[in-house]
């Protein structure tokens, strides 16, 4: 209740920018196409108005919730047709258009979770334009992540770009580009050290920092304002 007093003050709106499905070969749930939509009801239920789907080094997770909601588009028109001669064709219109609503009901953006030289994970957001797509796929692959290490969280010497190229590198592509969880293993804060992370957090290619922690939160602010 307190939650919702502060989100009708504000005029806040609930979004998560980092959502894993299972094209994250660390994802634990089930792997078939029901587990996508119910990613998205979950949020939906939550009142959750904006998702990024950020998967390990990999964007197949989106492209799967894509080809999930075209599915359903071309079943309801295809049912359409046969509805008036079957009545019981009615029941799996209404539950398809249900499903569809859940998607229509948000905005989910295409993203992922990169991580880059040395071993630190950045989150970027892209426009969630079709064309967009196949320069996303070739910026994972360009950073190192061929077909058959995308989706594993922890690969092994496949990365060619540090913190430093990846952010200028998704900048060029209009990403909005996020530090994760950068007090944690794999964090900017945590996992860099001297002069090297100052450059990263004082970076013109970084939009933002995710923390798991108000711990360091000084700390890190004196790190993003230094001069």
């Amino acid at each position: 209740n307190h939650c919702k007093s502060i989100m009708e003050k504000t005029n806040f709106i609930p979004v998560d920018l980092h959502v894993h499905t299972p094209a994250s070969k660390c994802y634990k749930g089930n792997t078939d196409e029901s587990e996508y939509v119910n990613i998205v009801r979950n949020y939906y239920n939550k009142g959750i108005k904006v998702i990024a789907i950020t998967d390990h080094n990999t964007i197949k997770g989106y492209k799967e919730i894509c080809r999930i909601e075209n599915d359903i588009d071309k079943k309801i028109l295809t049912l359409q047709d046969y509805e008036a001669e079957i009545p019981a064709i009615s029941d799996k219109i209404k539950e398809l258009k249900e499903v569809k609503s859940l998607f229509n009901s948000m905005l989910i953006l295409p993203g992922v979770e990169l991580e880059v030289n040395p071993g630190i994970h950045l989150l970027f957001i892209f426009d969630p334009d079709k064309d967009m797509m196949s320069q996303i796929e070739n910026f994972i692959i360009d950073c190192g992540y061929t077909e058959n290490v995308q989706g594993i969280e922890d690969p092994s010497n496949v990365i060619k770009y540090d913190v430093i190229e990846a952010l200028r590198k998704a900048k060029e592509l209009g990403a909005v580009t996020i530090a994760a969880h950068v007090d944690s293993n794999k964090g900017i804060y945590n996992d860099l050290r001297g002069s090297y992370r100052s450059r990263v957090f004082k970076s013109d290619d970084l939009d933002a920092i995710s923390v798991n922690s108000t711990v360091n939160i000084d700390k890190i602010s004196e790190l993003l304002t230094e001069p």
